[in-house]
């Protein structure tokens, strides 16, 4: 029997789909080598990932270790595959090194009826490990996360700095508990994670161009709006980024610090006494440029006006469903004049994340009827359509792209005045553009922005264009 073997043996060894495996291979897990057209592998290194065979000498660490970590999971037994058994708190390493090799945001450990399941975070979409866990299995893995960030069995929710495999990763685990067991949500920091520029975000340069206009004013609060999970955290640091010069003093709150940035003074929430106490001692700090992570209260909102009004520059986020959703909480939220909020506030940047369209196996057809019904679009517009291939480990998305409109000016300050926005075209006009660029398909657009198939139902049919 011959050593090497194809892709289709590998996936039946190991039980995982195709798309696992492109991901697998794409992240290095899979040592294989590409010979033409086709992927061959070592059967020997592939039942050693499977758990069937001892490693080899040369891969016993972390890395063979983060490729045994489902096969030994998944067992109750002691290990057969090595001597020593990994204990909980080294299985629960073994867990954040696969999932930051696979290139995850977070990891989930969830209890159902058949014992425990993993998921990862990937894009923004959750992608289930291939193996289940069984009952002893998951909770000895909940038992070494627990006891990685010094958590007792009462604690909900703990944060501290890990080191797995070379790196040293940022852990912030939320427990919640169910009938059939705690629930875990592992999300994923690290430090060294390289900030974009402006112009490598992945805005229209048009966009980028009024940004631009909007930072070198002096003053003003610039906010960053949309759902968890938009990239708003990114967008903060990549303007912080902009603003960042050797004559100002910049200095952050947060909650928590994701990123470290050179030539900035970021503090955490929780070690200055929340976000009010925190802009208190920034202003006493003579700060030229702030940032504050999210707007969470009344107090916080105030300091940040005030911060504003007297001479400095303030970035923040808010959760909201669009722009002018987020004008009206931040005038709900404070008993300021509408006037002085018109002045303070620069601009609100409504942003969302879509999946990118696959360029390896993009192509071009017409928009289907339904697809016109709702998204106005030139009558000789091609959109984009995806098949999936190995670079996309078969999803025919790659990546995600900002789809981002910005409020400012007139528009804004009648807004926060609480005048009525005679044309909140919002998000639509972007997305829009986005599906007529190819930048996303027109499947991603509808599922993003489903609220377009309502709009569509009370609007004209579109015409040519």
């Amino acid at each position: 029997m011959t050593d090497l073997i194809d892709a289709a043996e590998v996936q039946q060894i190991l039980g995982i789909s195709p798309p696992t495996f492109y991901r697998w291979v794409r992240s290095g897990r899979l040592p294989g080598q590409r010979i033409g057209r086709r992927w061959r592998f070592r059967r020997s290194v592939i039942e050693e990932i499977a758990g069937l065979r001892e490693p080899s000498a040369d891969r016993v660490g972390v890395d063979a270790a983060a490729e045994l970590f489902t096969a030994r999971l998944g067992s109750d037994a002691p290990s057969t595959q090595t001597s020593n058994p990994a204990e909980p708190i080294d299985l629960a390493r073994l867990a954040l090194r696969h999932t930051l090799v696979g290139g995850a945001e977070a990891l989930h450990l969830e209890p159902d009826a058949e014992g425990w399941r993993l998921r990862e975070r990937i894009d923004g979409a959750l992608v289930p490990l291939p193996r289940r866990l069984s009952g002893p299995a998951g909770v000895r893995l909940m038992t070494g996360l627990r006891a990685l960030l010094h958590l007792n069995e009462t604690d909900l929710q703990g944060r501290g700095w890990v080191t797995v495999g070379d790196r040293g990763v940022g852990v912030w685990l939320t427990i919640y508990p169910t009938p059939r067991g705690p629930s875990a949500t592992i999300k994923l920091i690290e430090p060294g994670r390289v900030v974009p520029t402006l112009d490598e975000l992945g805005l229209p340069a048009e966009l980028i161009t009024r940004l631009r206009v909007l930072l070198a004013q002096p003053t003003g609060v610039l906010v960053v709006n949309g759902p968890t999970g938009s990239g708003k955290s990114t967008t903060l640091y990549v303007l912080l980024r902009e603003l960042a010069r050797p004559d100002r003093k910049v200095m952050t709150v947060e909650d928590p610090v994701e990123v470290l940035l050179d030539g900035v003074l970021q503090g955490e929430a929780g070690d200055l006494g929340g976000f009010p106490a925190a802009l208190d001692a920034m202003m006493r700090s003579d700060v030229d440029v702030a940032l504050v992570s999210e707007i969470r209260d009344p107090d916080t909102l105030k300091r940040i006006m005030m911060m504003a009004s007297t001479g400095h520059q303030v970035l923040t986020a808010l959760h909201g469903p669009d722009a002018l959703a987020a004008v009206r909480r931040l005038r709900a939220a404070t008993d300021l004049p509408p006037g002085i909020l018109a002045d303070a506030v620069v601009a609100v940047l409504d942003q969302r994340l879509a999946p990118r369209s696959c360029p390896a196996c993009r192509t071009q057809s017409a928009p289907t009827a339904d697809e016109l019904r709702v998204l106005t679009l030139p009558a000789d517009t091609e959109v984009s359509r995806n098949a999936g291939c190995d670079a996309c480990d078969g999803r025919g998305t790659r990546g995600r792209v900002p789809v981002a409109s910005l409020l400012s000016g007139p528009r804004l300050a009648a807004a926060l005045r609480g005048e009525p926005d005679p044309s909140g075209a919002g998000l639509r006009p972007a997305l829009e553009a986005a599906v007529c660029s190819g930048m996303i398909r027109p499947e991603e657009a509808l599922a993003l922005w489903p609220s377009l198939e309502a709009d569509a139902e009370d609007a004209d049919p579109p015409t040519a264009a």
